[in-house]
């Protein structure tokens, strides 16, 4: 089981009076469109020296409503649908990972572990 301790919760260090504009908010969101079409295609062989590479994983992290899906709804638009999976995991399960597959049973673990 893995302590939740305070260098884990980087959420609650967020500072929720920032703000960006309209016309950043539109910049920032094309710039990191751009980059995961680049690094899919790059990973994808498809650039560069043409070998085949890593997948590509984007990790989200919020609080339920926060927009999480919006946002990856967004910044996936503009790639091929038949190159993209979205998974949803939900939180960790409180209970001990020692009730589990990952200590020994044969029930999965929370959140999909293995």
């Amino acid at each position: 089981m893995v302590a939740v301790t305070a260098k884990h919760r980087q959420l609650d260090h967020v500072d929720l009076s920032l703000r960006i504009s309209k016309e950043e908010e539109v910049e920032s969101l094309a710039q990191a469109q751009r980059r995961l079409l680049h690094l899919r295609l790059l990973c994808g062989g498809q650039l560069g020296d043409k070998k085949l590479g890593p997948p590509v994983m984007v990790v989200f992290e919020g609080w339920d409503a926060s927009g999480k899906g919006g946002a990856i709804r967004r910044l996936v638009a503009p790639l091929d649908p038949r190159h993209v999976r979205v998974a949803q995991f939900g939180p960790r399960a409180t209970t001990s990972c020692a009730t589990t597959s990952c200590g020994g049973s044969s029930r999965p673990c929370p959140g999909g572990a293995a």
